[in-house]
């Protein structure tokens, strides 16, 4: 990731823990699916597995397999495509000056200090 880089030049600092952990949560918010339209994305994905499993229950296809309806929905059966259009409100194009325009944000928030 764009925070990765170990190799510092003499001029800066060495990172103290809490501002690492800061950075990780931050990259995984913005190039992760920690973020709004992830969370979305995968909302939309459990409903559509959700709704597959009560119709596979009320049919009563479960009751002689093993596994039972987890494993006949989790197969394929029943299973819609998540319709993930109202999610494309949330959608950005991550980019590292977000990143790092996040992260200083969240630290001067929190007041994590950069450097040891």
């Amino acid at each position: 990731m764009f925070f990765s880089s170990p190799c510092f030049s003499k001029d800066e600092c060495e990172l103290t823990d809490e501002y690492k952990a800061l950075r990780s949560e931050v990259s995984k918010i913005v190039f992760g699916n920690n973020n709004s339209y992830g969370q979305c994305v995968n909302t939309a994905s459990k409903n559509e597995y959700f709704k597959a499993l009560s119709i596979c229950v009320k049919k009563g296809e479960g009751k002689n397999i093993a596994g039972g309806c987890p494993h006949i929905v989790g197969r394929g059966k029943y299973v819609n495509e998540a319709d993930i259009s109202h999610c494309k409100v949330f959608y950005f194009e991550p980019t590292k000056e977000m990143a790092i325009e996040l992260l200083d944000q969240r630290s001067e928030l929190n007041k994590v200090a950069k450097c040891k």
